[in-house]
């Protein structure tokens, strides 16, 4: 009776951790460059019963594996585009393709993010809305005109009526990017399994192009994040059903010894 308690409270465990990353995705909807992630279940133990003989001498129960439920293994983060937002807004970027802008962090490291929603802080610094500063450094002078990214991420614009390069974007490209730790802040953190950054200029290897004037949009689907939390939903309730079941299977053998 065991198992079927540990299997059918696995099974409460695993879609609840479901329904809290699809709720998760859905409140994020209009995050942008958000990446939506989904649970990766694998299922459980096997323990193995030998056969058993029955007392008529004749009919054998056969030996049987009974496997001990589901567990969540991982939380996997799906990178696929998402769709682009024009705001007209030259400091608003967006990565057509694969790679991450590249931000320090209070503490000196270095974290990823496919937030582009840029822009120039009180000492003229090129930085996130959450005021992460880009890195490398970039600072703007305050009479520069007809401010402008080009593709390869290079700053451009007019100086006292000459054109000038103030630095370039770097796009930074993983070797997994689904190895990347989410650490809040729409920032991500290598692991071991991302591999090391890969900082270069946009649209070179396999790191996409910069486009300005536009916002990337998260890329959660909410039909589809809807009908992933109505199957959790299901899945959730039939294990309680389970464990119901179980519960009146357990009162029933009670009585037999009474």
């Amino acid at each position: 009776m065991s198992t079927i308690i540990t299997s059918a409270v696995s099974g409460l465990l695993a879609q609840k951790n479901n329904l809290d990353l699809i709720a998760n995705n859905i409140a994020n909807m209009s995050t942008t460059g958000y990446k939506k992630a989904r649970a990766i279940f694998t299922d459980g133990a096997y323990e193995t019963h030998s056969a058993i003989q029955l007392p008529d001498g004749e009919t054998t129960i056969p030996e049987v594996r009974l496997g001990s439920g589901v567990r969540l293994v991982a939380s996997q983060r799906l990178f696929s585009q998402g769709n682009f937002r024009e705001t007209n807004n030259p400091w608003d970027l967006a990565i057509a393709g694969d790679g991450f802008f590249q931000v320090s962090l209070p503490d000196g490291g270095m974290a990823y993010t496919r937030d582009g929603a840029f822009q120039i802080d009180a000492q003229g610094h090129l930085a996130t809305a959450e005021g992460f500063l880009g890195d490398p450094p970039v600072e703007i002078p305050k009479d520069i005109q007809e401010l402008r990214v080009d593709e390869s991420g290079a700053i451009q614009g007019t100086l006292n009526g000459q054109p000038v390069q103030l630095g370039r974007i770097p796009v930074v490209a993983f070797a997994n990017a689904q190895g990347l730790l989410a650490i809040g802040h729409s920032l991500f953190v290598p692991t071991e399994s991302s591999g090391e950054a890969q900082p270069g200029q946009a649209g070179t290897g396999d790191r996409g192009q910069i486009i300005s004037g536009v916002l990337e949009e998260s890329n959660v689907d909410l039909a589809e994040e809807m009908t992933r939390a109505m199957e959790a939903q299901r899945a959730y309730q039939m294990s309680i059903k389970v464990l119901q079941t179980a519960d009146e299977m357990e009162s029933l053998a009670n009585n037999l010894r009474r």
